[in-house]
C-alpha cells in the first residue's frame, strides 16, 4: 500500500467472468456476510486505505472529514463494526486475532478483533507506511520506515530490532515464507528472516518502485514514473527480472498491487491537473506472464490507494472528490 502523501503516494457480475464498467457512486449492495462473496460497497465517506485480508475477513482504515475521526473497521463472520477509533494509523495487517496498524508517527498497535482492545507494540520511532506479518514463531510484525531507510522487526517477545537499513526511500515491503523482499529507490532485496542475510536481488533498476508483491516463486515490481512504468517479474532466488506489463491506457502512477494464485492485480491513479484534487484511477489484473490484461474498475477524480485480495473477493480502498458520501471500499468478485 502506498499513502496518498507519498505521491504527491463496477463490476456486474459476480458470478462470471469480469467485465469492466466505469464505476459510479451508488451502492452496489449492502451484503455484510464475509463467508460468500458479493459485490458490495463496504464504506462511504472522503478516504478510506490500508486493507488488509485473513481468510474472507476483511479490515480497513477510514478517515471522516467531518469530524477528524480515524476509525478501523473489520468484517467477518461477526459482521461489520469499528473495532477502535485511532488517530493517524495509515495501514493495517490482519491474522485471526488481531489486527494491526502502523502510524505515521511511529507507533504500531494490536488490536483485538474480539473486543477491541489495544496493545502498543512500539511508539515513536519512525513513519511507518506498510506492514507485515510473519509466522516464524519470533518475529510478530514487520514495519517499513522510508524516511529511515529500514525495515523494523517486532518480536512476539515485544522486543524490537531493524531487520534491514541503510536504503535511500524503501517503498514496497512483501513477505513469503521467512523472507522479506524490499523495494527500495533503484534495488530489490531480498531478506532472510532467521539469519538477518540480506541479498540484493536487482541493482540499478533506474526508476523509484511504487509497488511490490510477491508470490510463491515471483517477486512482482511496478516501476517508473508518471504515465512511463512497467512491471518486472523478479525470480525469488535472483536473476534476470522479465517485463510483463508496460503502461498503456491505465497510466499514472502504481499505487499498490497484490497476488494470488491466477493473477496479480494493481492500482494505479493519475497524477491530476489543477482543476481537482484526483486524477482517474484503475484497477488492473493480469496473469504472472503479463497476458490477458483486464481493466476491472475505473472511475475519474479519485484516488485507489490500495488493493486486497481474499479468497473470493478484490477490495479496493478510495480517497474521492465526488462528494455526497459516495463509496470509499469497494468489493468485487473474483
Amino acid at each position: 500500500m502506498m499513502h496518498r502523501s507519498c505521491l504527491l503516494a463496477l463490476l456486474v457480475s459476480c458470478g462470471g467472468r469480469v467485465t469492466a464498467v466505469d464505476a459510479g457512486v451508488g451502492d452496489a449492495g449492502s451484503n455484510t456476510d464475509a463467508s460468500a462473496c458479493s459485490e458490495a460497497v463496504l464504506d462511504n465517506g472522503w478516504m478510506s486505505e490500508g486493507a488488509s485480508a485473513a481468510g474472507e475477513a476483511l479490515a480497513w482504515i477510514d478517515h471522516d472529514t467531518s469530524t477528524g475521526a480515524t476509525s478501523i473497521h473489520v468484517l467477518d463472520s461477526s459482521g461489520a463494526r469499528i473495532v477502535t477509533m485511532e488517530l493517524a494509523v495509515i495501514v493495517t495487517a490482519m491474522d485471526e486475532s488481531f489486527i494491526y496498524a502502523a502510524s505515521v508517527t511511529g507507533s504500531v498497535y494490536a488490536f483485538s478483533r474480539a473486543d477491541g482492545s489495544k496493545t502498543s507494540l512500539t511508539s515513536g520511532d519512525g513513519y511507518f507506511t506498510a506492514v507485515a506479518l510473519p509466522n516464524n514463531g519470533t518475529d510478530r510484525v514487520l514495519a517499513l520506515d522510508p524516511p529511515k531507510g529500514r525495515v523494523v522487526s517486532i518480536h512476539e517477545d515485544g522486543t524490537t530490532a531493524i531487520l534491514a537499513s541503510g536504503m535511500s526511500w524503501p517503498t514496497g515491503l512483501a513477505l513469503v515464507d521467512n523472507t522479506a523482499y524490499i523495494g527500495d529507490q533503484g534495488t530489490l532485496r531480498a531478506v532472510d528472516l532467521a539469519s538477518g542475510t540480506s541479498n540484493v536481488l536487482l541493482n540499478d533498476i533506474g526508476m523509484r518502485t511504487w509497488a511490490l508483491t510477491a508470490s510463491a516463486d515471483s517477486v512482482y515490481l511496478a516501476r517508473g514514473d508518471t504515465g512511463v512504468w512497467s512491471v518486472w517479474r523478479e525470480p525469488r532466488g535472483g536473476g534476470a527480472p522479465t517485463t510483463i506489463v508496460v503502461s498503456q491506457t491505465f497510466n499514472g502512477l502504481p499505487t499498490s498491487m497484490a497476488v494470488d494464485a491466477d493473477y496479480v492485480y494493481m492500482t494505479t491513479t493519475e497524477i491530476p491537473d489543477y482543476s481537482e484534487w484526483h486524477g482517474r484511477s484503475w484497477l488492473v489484473r493480469f496473469r504472472p506472464d503479463g497476458s490477458d490484461t483486464t481493466v476491472l474498475m475505473t472511475e475519474p477524480a479519485v484516488t485507489y490507494n490500495n488493493v486486497a485480495l481474499t479468497p473470493t473477493a478484490i477490495v479496493v480502498t478510495i480517497t474521492n472528490d465526488h462528494g455526497n458520501t459516495p463509496p470509499t471500499v469497494r468489493r468485487i468478485c473474483k
